[in-house]
């Protein structure tokens, strides 16, 4: 989730898009599971009743909303306070993020059905790497207390291991963003005397 945040933010810094004014462009609609219509149909019944016991909507509509909740807060790691700035333009700055955040959220929340892409995935990829006879292990397993934990834990394991992940990457991708603008600056000043 953070990556994905991280990946939206930096978007925003480097593109310096102003999304207040973007035109709303219709999103395709999610493929669909190009193997589920050629699963045999036991299969497909079982692949059905996992999603239902692993809760596989319920997880991914926490993920969508951990996107839109994270969101602002990665916008500004990605836009920190710039003390070169003064007041008035920091205000601007902080209007242009909070309209940019507002606007995001906005074309999220219409365009992105986070549970039905997920679902289609995650029916695809069961499909395509488990048996059916592995399926019914799984429903089985699911099925236990312990399973049932799995389905529990596992999106809050992966959002902490993925945090964890991009704060240790944080510092290194800032430098490289930083060496980027820096390297451009630099491009643009020796472009500037040589054309003189």
């Amino acid at each position: 989730m953070n990556r994905t945040c991280t990946l939206i933010a930096l978007g925003l810094l480097l593109s310096k898009a102003s999304f207040a004014d973007a035109p709303v462009v219709p999103a395709a609609p999610p493929a669909a599971a190009a193997s589920s219509t050629s699963t045999d149909p036991a299969k497909k019944a079982l692949i059905e009743q996992m999603l239902k016991v692993m809760r596989t909507e319920e997880q991914s509509q926490h993920l969508a909303d951990a996107i839109l909740s994270e969101s602002p807060a990665i916008v500004d790691q990605i836009f920190p306070l710039d003390p070169s700035l003064t007041p008035d333009q920091q205000k601007e700055a902080d209007a242009h993020a909070a309209k940019a955040i507002a606007r995001f959220q906005e074309l999220f929340k219409q365009k992105i059905d986070i549970p039905t892409i997920v679902r289609s995935v995650t029916f695809d990829l069961y499909d395509k790497y488990f048996t059916t006879d592995q399926i019914k292990d799984l429903i089985a397993f699911y099925k236990t207390p312990t399973g049932q934990k799995a389905v529990a834990i596992l999106p809050q394991l992966s959002q902490e291991s993925m945090k964890l992940t991009d704060d240790a990457l944080a510092p290194q991708i800032k430098a490289i963003v930083q060496q980027m603008q820096d390297e451009d600056k630099t491009g643009s000043k020796a472009a500037a005397t040589s054309a003189k």
